[in-house]
This record gives C-alpha cells, structure tokens and sequence, in this order.
C-alpha cells in the first residue's frame, strides 16, 4: 500500500517507512457516548528493523483504523485472540527479510 488514510477524511497518516500496512475494524467504536477517545494510541517510531511504526487512523461510523509503517513489503501475517477478561487482542507478524 503506498498510504495509509484517515477513517471519514481520507486524508494521508503519517507514518515512517516505505510501506504501509492498513488495519481496520469493522464494527468498532474507539469513543463513548459522549464522543471521548476511549483509546490511547500516541503516533510511535521504535526501533524494530521491519516495523517501523504505527499510528491511528481514527474512528469514523462504525470503522476504526490504524496505519503501520513498515521497511518494505514482506509477508504479514495478523491474528485475533481474546483474553481471560474478555477483550481482544490483535497480533501483527512481520516477516524481517
């Protein structure tokens, strides 16, 4: 993917690296009632070789995405699993070479 854009704006997120990863979910909601974030997801660089870094890419009816960024295009593999407390959680594989 050449970028990754803004859930509603279609704006560009900015995100490090030269590839890009869309992740989005559908049915999701990231605010409560009275329209407050109810996720804290500060854009991040770290210092992994092939995941360069991620960003959110906001909350729009129904959708909530994030932008990965990424040093080129590898193989990805996602996986969804839930916890003892009931909520989920979303693992992102990224392929080094």
């Amino acid at each position: 993917m050449s970028q990754v854009v803004t859930e509603g704006q279609g704006g560009p997120v900015a995100l490090p690296g030269t590839a890009y990863l869309s992740v989005r979910f559908t049915p999701a909601q990231a605010h409560d009632e009275r329209g407050r974030s109810t996720a804290e997801v500060p854009p991040g660089s770290i210092g992994y070789p092939t995941l360069r870094g991620w960003a959110a890419a906001g909350d729009f009816e129904g959708h909530v995405g994030f932008g990965l960024g990424l040093r080129g295009t590898l193989p990805v593999r996602l996986a969804e699993s839930r916890r003892a407390d009931g909520t989920q959680a979303i693992s992102v594989d990224v392929r080094r070479s």
